[in-house]
């Protein structure tokens, strides 16, 4: 009897120590997990996609150093500039920064989309059977996909473009695309007296 009480005693004090320790230097995920009350923890949240490396769009921007592509005269005609982003990136964001300017020049910026093979390498002319050329290519409309743009109930004849006039040299400014599905996004500029930059930012979410 004196054997048990002594064996009982020496328990009750072993689990007091145990609780007095976890109590003082424990976690309460350790405390937890000493009387089997181990949770999973929580799901993680899921965050967006994470933005591709920009690339350029129209000239080359490197660095800190830049090489702009010029519009030498007065409204001169649009040139198209594309770039491949895949059918799979929802959002593009567009950087348009300027170099030199002068004091009545202007740029008109509208922004195509297409699905079309080659959409960003065709040339113009081909020897190769049913590889489009540039003039072949098929372009739409992308302004409908402009951030906070109140979407329009009937389809527009011109396309949507941005008016950016008289630019001080060394601004940027941006453009941001949603709900894509391109194969390519391109750029048509046309406009007076200024050397322009621009890249673009992809992202999947």
């Amino acid at each position: 009897m004196k054997k048990t009480i002594i064996i009982s005693s020496l328990a009750l004090l072993l689990v007091v120590g145990i609780a007095s320790a976890l109590t003082l230097t424990g976690t309460p995920q350790e405390i937890k997990e000493f009387a089997g009350e181990v949770q999973d923890n929580p799901p993680e949240a899921m965050l967006g996609g994470f933005a591709n490396a920009p690339f350029n769009f129209i000239g080359t921007r490197i660095g800190t150093s830049t090489s702009p592509v010029g519009i030498y005269g007065d409204n001169v005609g649009s040139t198209t500039y594309p770039a491949f982003i895949g059918r799979e990136i929802n959002t593009a964001t567009i950087e348009i920064g300027v170099i030199n300017a002068s004091s009545t020049s202007n740029v008109h910026i509208s922004l195509l989309g297409s699905n079309d093979d080659e959409c960003d390498t065709a040339t113009t002319t081909t020897s190769y059977t049913n590889q489009a050329t540039i003039g072949q290519i098929k372009w739409y409309d992308l302004g409908e996909h402009l951030t906070n743009k109140v979407h329009s109930t009937s389809l527009v004849v011109a396309t949507s473009t941005l008016i950016w006039t008289n630019p001080s040299a060394g601004t940027t400014r941006e453009i941001v695309l949603e709900n894509l599905h391109s194969q390519c996004v391109a750029l048509e500029v046309n406009g007076s007296y200024i050397q322009l930059w621009s890249r673009i930012t992809t992202k999947e979410d």
